[in-house]
């Protein structure tokens, strides 16, 4: 992707791909693997999808766009709805699982 052009992800026209993600298979796709030192991607949880509970590097931020996921964090557990979105610092411990069918915005930096 070039760095120096506006880039336009329109949702049908993203390209999904299998992957897995701490043990768990779901469907991602990326929009930024590196450029400016982000990560970014897009992941389709459906209802039920667990996934163990684990630790990054560094932050990670997740945006809820549809569905719901059930976070539990340190503070507790608590419902992240469509719309909603929560910040994991450094070392922060957490499990997610998805409430129903769930899409997420995942950023973070270039792992």
């Amino acid at each position: 992707m070039s760095t120096e052009q506006t880039q336009i992800f329109h949702s049908d026209q993203l390209h999904w791909k299998e992957v897995d993600v701490r043990g768990t298979p779901m469907m991602e796709a990326r929009t930024m693997n590196g450029e400016h030192g982000i990560y970014s991607a897009f992941y389709r949880l459906p209802r039920g999808t667990e996934i163990r509970p684990h630790r990054h590097e560094s932050w990670v931020q997740v945006m809820v766009i549809e569905g719901c996921m059930r976070v539990t964090a340190a503070s507790g557990t608590e419902l992240i709805k469509a719309g909603d979105c929560y910040v994991v610092p450094p070392g922060g411990r957490h499990a997610e699982q998805s409430v129903e069918d769930t899409l997420v915005l995942v950023v973070s930096p270039d792992p």
